[in-house]
């Protein structure tokens, strides 16, 4: 879901803005994007404009990956949706949406209380 959200984003992000939007830790996001660089799909480098902040990017390597990944994340919904009516798929999607949203709002809760 990463390098979707970076795909869908342009392929440049904000690190803290990436990992807020997956609703991840900060340790985990970084976990998982330290291992994405391992990989070669991503980099990070400094902000230019505040530089206490990281920009993750997509790599060239990522970008190429990017029609294989889109097309077997849709082959697998194909498959976990092909007995959901459409009602059903769309109320599914919006109380996920609902649940990612409660999701976000505890975890900037939790950042500001801390």
């Amino acid at each position: 879901m990463t390098l979707v959200r970076l795909w869908r984003r342009g392929g440049t992000i904000q690190q803290r803005e990436l990992i807020e939007s997956l609703a991840l830790s900060r340790a985990s996001g970084t976990l998982v994007l330290q291992e994405l660089e391992e990989k070669g799909l991503v980099q990070r480098r400094p902000d230019e404009k505040d530089g206490r902040r990281y920009i993750v990017e997509v790599t060239p390597r990522g970008v190429a990956i990017e029609a294989d990944v889109v097309e077997a994340f849709d082959e697998i919904e194909a498959v976990l949706v092909a007995n959901v009516s459409a009602d059903g798929l769309t109320v599914s999607q919006e109380v996920l949406r609902d649940v990612l949203a409660a999701a976000r709002t505890a975890r900037s809760s939790q950042r500001e209380g801390s």
